[in-house]
């Protein structure tokens, strides 16, 4: 279900089950707010110094798993 775009037919109810729906705590709006908030202030300047140092690698992760192992794989190989 989606709050917005996908409610169930009846509120706090699940459809197939009729047990009562629930929203964890890590999927509420302050929560993301504050891993956005984390990775900005952890993450990112680590991402910029292991870029700077040359070890840090892009990868696609779009395709299928298969190929993106392939993608590391090569990239490891090419170090």
């Amino acid at each position: 279900y989606h709050i917005v775009s996908n409610p169930p037919k009846v509120e706090g109810i699940d459809d197939e089950t009729g047990e009562p729906l629930i929203q964890r705590d890590d999927d509420k709006p302050e929560a993301i707010r504050h891993r956005l908030e984390v990775y900005k202030k952890d993450t990112e300047p680590l991402i910029a110094y292991y870029r700077g140092k040359g070890n840090l690698i892009d990868i696609d992760a779009s395709p299928s798993p298969e190929d993106v192992l392939k993608s590391i794989l090569a990239a490891i190989q090419a170090k």
